[in-house]
C-alpha cells in the first residue's frame, strides 16, 4: 500500500497541467493562411507529437493537453473556408478547410507568448485570386446598442425615451431591408430589452464569420447639437501589433524563440489583418453611411472618425459604430418618436451599407436595387 501511494504521488508530481485555450485566430497571409491558438501556458511535454493530416477535404489536427470549454470557430477568410477548434476527452481537435488542394502546412510552437500556429503555403507560384462568390457579403451583424434596465443609453430630454428602445426598432427595420434587397443574412446581437456585454457582441460577429459589423446608436450631448457621426476601428494606438501587448491581443508569436522569418511573417500578417483588411474598409463603410445619413435626413455632416471602441478594434471584419442622430436634441427626439422617421433612419443605414457593398463589387449585379425613399 505504501508503494502504491508513493507511485501515485510521483505520477501526480510529474504530470504536466493542461494548457487552456484563450483564443483562436485565423487570417490570410500573403498567398497562404495562418491559424493561431493563444494559450495560457506552455503545452505539456513541449508541444503536440501529432501533426495535421489531410482527410475528407480538410486538415485535422489532434492536440492533446489542451483545455477548452466550448467550440471556437472562425468563418470564411479566403483561402480559409472555415476553422473550428472542438474540445475532446484528451485535448482538442483543430479542423481547417481551405479552398483547393495541395496546400503545404508547417507547425510552429512558441512559449513566449504560449501559442500554437499553423502556416498554410499556397500550392501555386502566384497568389490565387478569390472568385466573386468568395468576395460577396453573405452575413452582416447588426448590434443594437445598450439594453436592459441599467444600460439605457441616451435619453430624450422631453419624453424620456431611451436610446436602447429606438435603436432596437431601427435595427429590425434595417434587417428587413437588407435581407430583402441585398439577399444577405442579418443577425442581431440582441432582439429584446436585455443587457449584452461588449465582448459578447463582437464575439457573435467573430465566431459567425460575419463580413460586416455595425453597432447602431443614437448620440447624447449638448441640446443644440445635430447630425450623424460615424466611428471606425483605430488600430493606430499604443497597443499595436508591433508591441508585445498587441501580439498577445492577437494571440500571435511576435517574441520568444521563434526563428526570425516566422516572426517576420507573423508581423506581416498582423499588418495586413489590422491595417489593410480592417481599417481601410471600415473607414469606407463609415463614409458611405455618413453620406447616406446626410443626404436622406438633411442633417449636418459631423464626420467619420477613427476610435478605439472595444467592439470595433476587436472585430475581425470591417466594423463601424453608427451614431445616426442626437437624441439629446429635442427636435430630433420628436422626430425619432415617429415610426416614419425611424424608417428613414433605417433607410439611411441600409442605403449606406448597400452603396459600400456595391462599390466594392461584393454582390452580383442581378441583386435587387435598393428603393429610393421610404
Amino acid at each position: 500500500m505504501r508503494r502504491f501511494a508513493l507511485a501515485l504521488l510521483l505520477f501526480v508530481i510529474s504530470a504536466s497541467p493542461a494548457a487552456e485555450v484563450l483564443s483562436l485566430n485565423a487570417a490570410p497571409a500573403g498567398t497562404g493562411a495562418w491559424v493561431s491558438l493563444g494559450l495560457d501556458g506552455p503545452l505539456p511535454d513541449g508541444g503536440p507529437a501529432a501533426v495535421p493530416v489531410f482527410t475528407d477535404g480538410a486538415w485535422r489536427w489532434e492536440i492533446p493537453g489542451l483545455t477548452l470549454e466550448r467550440t471556437l470557430s472562425v468563418g470564411r477568410r479566403w483561402p480559409l473556408l472555415g476553422v473550428a477548434l472542438e474540445p475532446g476527452p484528451d485535448g482538442a481537435t483543430l479542423t481547417a478547410e481551405l479552398d483547393g488542394e495541395g496546400w503545404g502546412v508547417c507547425v510552429l510552437v512558441t512559449d513566449d507568448p504560449p501559442a500554437l500556429g499553423l502556416r498554410f503555403d499556397s500550392p501555386h507560384s502566384v497568389p490565387a485570386a478569390p472568385s466573386i462568390e468568395d468576395a460577396r457579403v453573405r452575413l452582416i451583424v447588426l448590434d443594437p446598442g445598450h439594453g436592459g434596465p441599467r444600460w439605457t443609453g441616451a435619453g430624450g430630454p422631453r419624453t424620456g425615451v431611451f436610446e436602447k428602445d429606438l435603436v432596437l426598432d431601427i435595427a429590425g427595420r434595417v434587417r428587413a431591408m437588407l435581407e430583402e434587397e441585398l439577399d444577405v443574412e442579418i443577425v442581431l446581437t440582441r432582439t429584446g430589452d436585455y443587457p449584452v456585454g461588449l465582448r459578447e457582441r463582437v464575439r457573435t460577429a467573430n465566431e459567425m464569420g460575419a463580413d460586416l459589423f455595425l453597432s447602431l446608436h443614437l448620440n447624447g450631448g449638448p441640446s443644440e447639437r445635430r447630425g450623424p457621426e460615424m466611428y471606425y476601428a483605430d488600430h493606430h494606438r499604443p497597443d499595436t501589433p508591433w508591441s508585445p501587448e498587441g501580439g498577445a491581443r492577437f494571440a500571435l508569436p511576435l517574441t520568444g524563440e521563434l526563428p526570425f522569418p516566422a516572426r517576420l511573417e507573423a508581423a506581416r500578417l498582423l499588418a495586413r489583418l489590422t491595417f489593410e483588411e480592417l481599417t481601410a474598409p471600415s473607414a469606407g463603410v463609415a463614409r458611405s453611411l455618413l453620406e447616406a445619413h446626410v443626404g436622406l435626413l438633411g442633417l449636418p455632416d459631423r464626420g467619420a472618425w477613427p476610435a478605439s471602441f472595444f467592439v470595433l478594434v476587436e472585430a475581425r471584419m470591417p466594423a463601424v459604430l453608427v451614431e445616426s442622430c442626437y437624441l439629446s436634441n429635442a427636435e430630433q427626439e420628436a422626430l425619432l418618436s415617429d415610426p416614419a422617421y425611424r424608417q428613414r433612419v433605417a433607410r439611411a443605414i441600409a442605403d449606406g451599407t448597400a452603396a459600400w457593398v456595391r462599390e466594392n463589387d461584393l454582390v452580383p449585379e442581378s441583386r435587387h436595387s435598393l428603393a429610393q425613399g421610404d
